[in-house]
């Protein structure tokens, strides 16, 4: 653990609040912080589908699809629909500068869709964020299927990826989203974040390196293994606060060859959240449906099988012999994906210092199936 004697001080602290409040010390089946942060926000969820297309820039061809001109991103946007002011008293900036809600864009891995990560959005929705994914045009599950795409040109189209999550970051911000959205509360420009899953993740780091309006990200499972072995990782390490959440026991994203090494060379503050025994595959919002029609599988081993035709080459991925007995269940994972994410935007997009104590030092206290790494200046 980094700040070890820091950390060791502010448990006693902890544990003292406890008492203070009535709650045993010797209770470690309770975690209070946790199940705060677990709790629905204050404001209602609204869902809408927003039809972006980016003019500006085309879409390779692939072996059954033609070349665009264009780059269609149809986008998921969760948002709150309660009065702003509810949560004023729990911003830390000043209620007059409050010009609108912190914007999160979240980048999808491959086969997947802007759907994937739809109950952490909702979650961060209920307590005053604005979340929007985009279906990326070659790699989601849809045009996967009908365009077939090769590994060459997907691995290609990663920068253009980047390109899309700002531009629906913008896009979002502009005046004139409300002539295509015009339930979507406003947003402060000021205050956006990104989350990546997978090669969304790669996507992610990619977008913040080439923004300079990107103020903190949040990567889970993060497919970083290529940009080491492509000598670029000095350009794709994160500047910006980061948070990677990362399972041990990942078999398609490797944690000691993709996440441990980013977190070495991302800039402070820095969390790295490993969840024991958790999967690649836990962290997506269909994982439970996987769970159920697979029982007594490693989820990550059914994705696998499913997937051969992309995995493989240096970075280890999916390279049997597979796990054999089931992984941490995805509704666990879930919980703490909620939990860790929820802090961290709280933490660098609000400045809560409770958030952020929460991370160096309450997280992995109080969930035993969570080591929490940090450097923070």
């Amino acid at each position: 653990m980094t700040n070890v004697s820091m950390k060791r001080g502010l448990l006693i602290c902890t544990v003292l609040l406890f008492i203070v409040q009535g709650v045993a010390a010797a209770d470690v089946t309770r975690s209070p912080f946790t199940d705060f942060l677990l709790k629905p926000g204050l404001f209602g969820v609204g869902v809408t589908t927003v039809p972006l297309v980016d003019t500006t820039r085309g879409t390779p061809a692939t072996l059954t699809c033609a070349a665009l001109p264009t780059r269609t991103l149809t986008t998921e946007v969760w948002y709150p629909t309660q009065d702003p002011s509810l949560m004023e008293a729990r911003d830390a900036l000043p209620a007059k500068s409050l010009i609108g809600f912190p914007l999160i864009v979240h980048a999808h891995g491959i086969t997947s869709d802007r759907l994937e990560f739809s109950y952490v959005a909702a979650h961060l929705a209920s307590h005053g964020y604005v979340v929007a994914a985009p279906d990326f045009p070659l790699t989601n599950g849809a045009s996967i299927a009908t365009c077939q795409p090769s590994a060459a040109v997907i691995s290609a189209d990663v920068a253009s990826q980047a390109g899309d999550v700002i531009f629906v970051s913008q896009a979002l911000v502009s005046p004139l989203i409300k002539a295509i959205a015009p339930t979507l509360p406003k947003i402060d420009s000021n205050r956006t974040g990104l989350s990546g899953y997978s090669l969304g993740g790669t996507t992610a780091i990619l977008a913040s390196y080439y923004s300079p309006t990107i103020k903190a990200v949040a990567l889970s499972a993060p497919e970083t293994c290529a940009l080491f072995g492509a000598g670029i990782l000095p350009a794709a390490a994160l500047t910006k606060p980061s948070i990677i959440l990362q399972g041990t026991t990942d078999i398609v994203v490797h944690l000691d060859n993709n996440a441990q090494p980013l977190f070495e060379a991302n800039a402070e503050p820095k969390y790295l959240v490993s969840i024991e025994n958790g999967s690649h595959g836990g962290f997506i919002a269909k994982a439970p449906l996987i769970e159920a029609a697979y029982p007594g599988y490693a989820i990550d081993t059914i994705i696998c099988n499913l997937l051969k035709a992309y995995w493989g080459g240096p970075c280890d991925t999916c390279v049997p012999p597979y796990l054999l007995s089931p992984q941490m269940l995805s509704s666990r994972q879930h919980d703490l994906t909620k939990a860790g994410h929820l802090a961290f935007f709280n933490g660098y997009l609000r400045s809560s210092l409770l958030d952020r104590v929460f991370l160096k030092y309450i997280m992995d206290y109080e969930n035993a199936d969570v080591d929490v790494t940090y450097a923070d200046h």
